[in-house]
This record gives structure tokens, C-alpha cells and sequence, in this order.
């Protein structure tokens, strides 16, 4: 594990431990898409809860090979003088994964900052079991309306768990003609569904706000849409 994540999960880990299971998973990859595109590569795809319980702070690892099957080190995102790792990763965009539900992951690296050419990779996820959790969240009135080669979801996002929901998301998720994931985006709640509205911390239980997210798919990959609620495991 990446050292700053693993600093990372122990925190919220100690936070949240009255919440939290301990228990760490593994959990399958599916729907993934990797491609480089304008100096860049985006690897994308979604994480599936395949356990009984939430999952929460999926981490997503990815390690790059060449076309000789040697590993590829990449530069740290501060200055060049803190070194390269190993591996890289990233956290799934919902920050808790119900049981049997899926979320998306996004990772966009410069490809200047990938000390080889990338001709593979291996992806592995992993959550933390959330036997308790508190928080749930459903998306109502759900309309997409298809607009050139973007993609605008709207609907309302409703809170409904015993607590309210921290840091209400909708995530959205644009996929290919083959279902692999091509673009991911997330839109924070704000009290009128807007980006120019109040940004919204928690959201109580039983309360709705309406949301607005746009798919860009300037590449024209994307082919559908589909959006999930999400909120913070605290």
C-alpha cells in the first residue's frame, strides 16, 4: 500500500473505529478501461461490493508494466525530488459501497511522470468492512438527457438512513458500447442543485435535494450513464 494512503486509512480507521469493522477485503475489479489519450493515461472502472456488508475507503492499487513485463516507477505528485513509487493508487469515488453495489474509480497519471512506456497494468481493490453504518441514500426522479457527446443526469438525491448523510455526492458513470467504464464524474450537493449554490454538509434523514451532473465525453466513448448516491462513513 502507497504510505500516504496507508497513513490515511489508519486515521479515519482510529476516527471512526466505534463504526468501523477492522476488517480489511479484497474485491473484484470490474468494467475497467485504460487508454491514453492527449499525453495522459486514465485507467477507469468500477469496484463491486460483493460482501454481506458496506464497504468503505475502497482503495484502488495499480501497478504499470512495459511491453517486457518489467514494473514502471511513478513520480510522487510533489517535486521530482521526493522520489517515484512503486505503485500507484486511488480511492473509489464513493466513499461507501453498499453490499452488492458497485462504485467507480478514476485514475488520470501524466504519462511524463511514468518512468517507462506503459504497456499493461494489474489492478487490485480493497475496502474496509462497515458492519454498522448508519447512513443510506437513494436517488430519485432520475432523468439523463443525452446532449452531443455530454451527458447531463439530474433527479433528487434523498437521504433515508437512520443519520444523516455527510458529505452528500452523486457520482456518475459513463460507459462504452462494451459496458467498460470510459468517464467519471462527481457532483457535491448544494442547497439549489447547482455548482454556483451553498455547498451542503450534511444532509438530515428523510430530507431531498435536487442535483445536476454532467458526463463530458469529448473522446465520444460514452455511450450511457448511470448515477449513485454517495456520502462519507463517519
Amino acid at each position: 500500500m502507497n504510505s500516504s494512503l496507508r497513513i490515511a486509512v489508519c486515521i479515519v480507521l482510529t476516527l471512526f473505529g466505534k463504526t468501523l469493522s477492522a476488517q480489511e477485503v479484497t474485491l473484484p475489479v470490474i468494467n475497467m478501461s485504460a487508454r491514453q489519450d492527449n499525453g495522459f493515461l486514465k485507467i477507469m472502472g468500477e469496484v463491486q461490493n460483493n460482501t454481506e456488508n458496506a464497504v468503505c475507503y475502497v482503495r484502488i492499487d495499480i501497478q504499470l508494466f512495459d511491453d517486457k513485463g518489467t514494473q514502471l516507477g511513478v513520480e510522487r505528485f510533489t517535486a521530482r525530488e521526493a522520489g517515484v513509487m512503486a505503485d500507484d493508487a486511488v480511492f473509489a469515488e464513493r466513499d461507501v459501497i453498499p453490499a452488492g453495489e458497485t462504485g467507480a474509480f478514476n485514475r488520470v497519471r501524466d504519462l511524463s511522470k511514468i518512468k517507462g512506456k506503459v504497456a499493461s497494468q494489474k489492478v487490485v481493490a480493497s475496502g474496509v468492512v462497515a458492519k454498522n453504518i448508519n447512513f443510506s441514500a437513494a436517488l430519485n426522479d432520475v432523468k439523463i438527457d443525452r446532449q452531443g457527446n455530454s451527458f447531463l443526469a439530474t433527479g433528487t438525491y434523498q437521504s433515508n438512513g437512520k443519520a444523516a448523510c455527510i458529505s452528500p455526492k452523486v457520482v456518475a458513470v459513463g460507459y462504452g458500447k462494451d459496458g467498460k467504464v470510459q468517464e467519471v464524474s462527481t457532483f457535491a450537493l448544494t442547497s439549489d442543485g447547482t455548482f454556483s449554490g451553498e455547498p451542503v454538509k450534511t444532509l438530515a434523514s428523510g430530507q431531498n435535494l435536487p442535483f445536476r451532473v454532467r458526463v463530458s465525453s469529448p473522446s465520444g466513448l460514452v455511450e450511457s450513464v448511470k448515477v449513485f448516491p454517495s456520502y462519507r462513513a463517519e
